[in-house]
C-alpha cells in the first residue's frame, strides 16, 4: 500500500454553460481551502503564472490579512496562505474567503499537503464562475475510528447570496438526502458540508444561487480503490 490522498476538485457547470472560449485566465479569483486529513499542519500555497510581468494581491478580507506578489513571465510565484483558511466542520459558514485580483490576467493554482498527502486544483476567474452546479465527489473512509468524509465547499462572491443546496446523501449537520435547504452567504463567506458517514457521497448534489458563486468537491481524505489511501 501506498498513501496519497486522492481529490477530486472540480469546477461544475450548469448544464447548459458552453466552455467554448472559456478562459481559465483573469484578474479576479475566490476560492478557500476545504478540510483536510492534516488538520492544523498543512501547507496552503496559492500558485500564479502568467504570460506578461504583472503584479497584485491576495487578501482574506475578514481578516484584514494580505499580501503582494509579482510575476514573472511563464514563471511561476508561489505565496503561502495561513493556516486559519481551511474550512472545518460540516454546514459551517465561515469567513474565510480568499480574493486575489492582478492587474494583468493570470493563471492560479491552489495547492494543499502535508507528507505524502497533496491536493490541487486549478482556480477559475469570476466570469468563468456560474450559479449553478452539480458536485462531483467520492465516498469518504473509515480508518482507526476517525472518518474522512466526501465534501464540498461553496465561497460567495457577492453580498446577500441565496443558496439552495440538494444533496444526494444524508449531510452532516443539516436536512436529509434529497431535501432542499437554504444557505444566505455575505462576500467572502463559505460554507462547507459533508456526507453524514463515512461512505456517503455528496457527488450529484444539486446547488444553485441568485448570484453567481465558486464550488470546490472532494474529500478530506479517501481511498480509490478501496484499500489504497
Amino acid at each position: 500500500h501506498f498513501t496519497l490522498s486522492f481529490l477530486f476538485i472540480a469546477y461544475l457547470f450548469f448544464w447548459t454553460f458552453t466552455l467554448q472560449g472559456q478562459s481559465s485566465e483573469g484578474e479576479s479569483f475566490w476560492f478557500s481551502f476545504m478540510e483536510h486529513r492534516d488538520i492544523g499542519v498543512n501547507n496552503k500555497v496559492v500558485m500564479i503564472t502568467s504570460e506578461t510581468n504583472t503584479s497584485g494581491v491576495i487578501e482574506i478580507p475578514f481578516y484584514n490579512w494580505s499580501v503582494n506578489f509579482t510575476v514573472q513571465p511563464n514563471q511561476a510565484t508561489l505565496v503561502q496562505v495561513p493556516s486559519f483558511t481551511e474550512n472545518l466542520g460540516s454546514a459551517q459558514i465561515s469567513d474565510k474567503g480568499i480574493h486575489l485580483v492582478s492587474n494583468d490576467p493570470v493563471s492560479v493554482y491552489i495547492h494543499q499537503y502535508y507528507s505524502a498527502r497533496s491536493e490541487a486544483t486549478l482556480v477559475l476567474p469570476e466570469p468563468a464562475l456560474g450559479s449553478e452546479y452539480y458536485v462531483m465527489s467520492y465516498e469518504g473512509v473509515s480508518i482507526n475510528g476517525k472518518s474522512y468524509r466526501s465534501e464540498f465547499l461553496v465561497v460567495a462572491t457577492a453580498d446577500e447570496t441565496t443558496i439552495e443546496i440538494t444533496p444526494t446523501t444524508d449531510p452532516l449537520g443539516v436536512g436529509a438526502s434529497g431535501a432542499p435547504f437554504t444557505v444566505f452567504l455575505n462576500k467572502g463567506e463559505t460554507y462547507q458540508l459533508q456526507a453524514e458517514t463515512s461512505f456517503g457521497d455528496l457527488t450529484g448534489t444539486h446547488i444553485k444561487g441568485d448570484n453567481d458563486f465558486a464550488v470546490f468537491a472532494g474529500n478530506s481524505w479517501t481511498e480509490v480503490a478501496c484499500g489504497v489511501r
